[in-house]
């Protein structure tokens, strides 16, 4: 039977080939959809160093939209594998910071959501909880006759979160994990 030789221990022969061949300023396009993928077939260690990686690839080579993404994708994966709140607020923050000089609103948007979302974590539930509690006004998308066209992208965000926010299992406490 063959052996299945994982997606970590080929990564330095994937980077080598990529170097060798003149392909650098590709490699954070090809580094975030192997942290997408990966997240389903390798430990979620593998999954957040290909986010890292194509983060600083992408900076290196000036590939904003690439590291952008990236910035997003980490917090994704520190959230995931359930790494401390706090830790993952300090993502966000670096994460808005360098999106921020890019002017990059979507992804602004998905970490100012993600932001939200870690906060309302770390905050006790008083009372009954809705879809209606999932966003502040000021995420919200704008009204139609006032929408930029981000508004498409913002409003699939606030539907998800909707859907989604009621199947939230549990909580997580301010202090805890």
């Amino acid at each position: 039977m063959p052996s299945i030789v994982s997606a970590s221990s080929t990564a330095p022969w994937r980077r080598e080939l990529v170097s060798r061949h003149g392909y650098d300023a590709f490699e954070a396009k090809t580094l975030l959809p192997l942290d997408q993928l990966s997240v389903w077939t390798q430990p979620l260690s593998f999954t957040i160093e290909c986010a890292k990686a194509c983060f600083t690839s992408a900076v290196t080579h000036g590939d904003m939209t690439m590291a952008c993404f990236a910035a997003c994708h980490q917090v994704i994966n520190f959230l995931t594998r359930g790494d401390h709140l706090d830790g993952v607020l300090t993502s966000i923050e670096r994460g808005l910071a360098f999106v921020r000089k890019t002017h990059f609103q979507d992804v602004e948007a998905i970490l100012l959501i993600q932001r939200h979302y870690v906060e309302h974590l770390r905050t006790p539930v008083s009372g009954h909880w809705s879809a209606s509690d999932v966003l502040p006004e000021s995420l919200l998308p704008a009204a139609p006759e006032q929408a930029t066209e981000q508004t498409s992208t913002m409003l699939f965000l606030v539907l998800a979160l909707s859907w989604h926010g009621p199947l939230r299992l549990r909580r997580i406490p301010a202090g805890g994990r």
